[in-house]
């Protein structure tokens, strides 16, 4: 876990950027209505499946990033 002590501005700025990537490709449509347009061949998910790697993944980032 990390605190405000203990981690850099690049260590932040890549946690960032990796959790950003991982949503935009989670919600396509969210990266679309951000201008960002790599995912428009997609669609989200909406199985239950998905919405449980997505909390598995959310809760990851909770507990080892923040």
């Amino acid at each position: 876990m990390h605190t405000e002590e203990n981690i850099s501005a690049g260590e932040f700025s890549d946690i960032m950027s990796e959790f950003w990537s991982w949503r935009l490709r989670e919600v396509p449509e969210f990266a679309s209505s951000v201008g960002v347009n790599d995912h428009d061949d997609r669609l989200e998910t909406f199985t239950l499946e998905a919405f449980r790697k997505r909390k598995v993944r959310c809760t990851y980032y909770r507990l080892t990033h923040i």
